[in-house]
């Protein structure tokens, strides 16, 4: 099934909101080191040089928390949530559309949700195909054992990255392979060809699929926090979740002045931004 789009009243909140180009700065930023590291590499693709001149023209910065060090995982988990609790209040009538999928399809021929193949001339992705072995031991153990992980942000970091950054290399990985769904995920159903590319943060929250994603993630997170005894009443669950839901909730975004849709108007096409984090 061919990439949808979310309702158009929730498209053209979250454009008002300027989602989009938060969504994609939020993450950006995370992953600051690791573009500055990947564009140094040889035959590094061009588009990524161009992403980072992009970021600077726009007053971006290196968040102090990368992806994959301690603290982004729970960040990673509150974002997300927050967001979809800000379109629950303002749109009650969608809710079916963040539920998220009850567990993930891993049929590549999915009915509903099958997997886009590479474009000509692209190098294959591996995250595309028979779904990897280790991706799907990651799932099994998320959906059996919610209480195997320390904590919000353990949970967070093995559901969401491999990225494990460390002194002197951002490049850094996880030893554990079944680490990462979330990016495997996204790279999986990415289709550069697709206005809404699940691979390109810019766009992917117009996409049906990404809420299926983290309509998902936000129920595993529910039941591991359940399962773990975690108050969502304490203090410091709701100050972060209200600290996010007014982050997200504002009208105003440095990124909605002239100047910088006009360096987006210049962006040739989506791009796969996890293209480089699977397995």
């Amino acid at each position: 099934m061919a990439d949808e789009r979310m309702p158009e009243n929730m498209v053209a909140w979250m454009n008002k909101k300027g989602w989009g180009q938060h969504h994609d700065q939020w993450h950006f930023e995370r992953r600051w080191d690791v573009w500055h590291a990947r564009a140094a590499l040889p035959n590094a693709p061009a588009w990524i040089a161009q992403m980072i001149q992009e970021a600077k023209d726009k007053g971006w910065q290196r968040a102090q928390t990368q992806e994959g060090e301690a603290g982004n995982g729970e960040d990673f988990l509150y974002m997300h949530r927050a967001m979809i609790a800000l379109l629950l209040d303002e749109f009650p009538e969608h809710l079916h559309f963040l539920r998220g999928w009850h567990a993930v399809p891993q049929d590549p021929a999915d009915g509903e949700d099958a997997v886009p193949a590479d474009l000509p001339g692209d190098p294959p992705n591996p995250a595309k195909g028979v779904f990897n072995a280790d991706m799907a031991a990651g799932l099994a153990k998320l959906e059996s054992h919610p209480p195997a992980f320390d904590g919000d942000d353990g949970f967070g970091l093995f559901l969401q990255t491999r990225m494990r950054p460390v002194p002197g290399n951002p490049l850094a990985v996880s030893a554990d392979l079944q680490t990462g769904a979330h990016n495997y995920l996204h790279n999986r159903w990415s289709d550069n060809a697709s206005p809404i590319n699940i691979g390109d943060p810019t766009v992917n929250i117009f996409n049906t699929r990404f809420w299926k994603l983290h309509g998902w993630i936000d129920f595993r997170w529910w039941r591991f926090r359940r399962a773990s005894g975690l108050d969502d009443a304490a203090a410091a669950y709701q100050n972060k979740l209200a600290f996010y839901k007014t982050m997200m909730g504002q009208d105003h975004h440095h990124h909605h002045f002239e100047a910088v849709m006009k360096i987006n108007a210049k962006k040739p096409a989506t791009r796969n931004v996890f293209q480089f984090d699977g397995p």
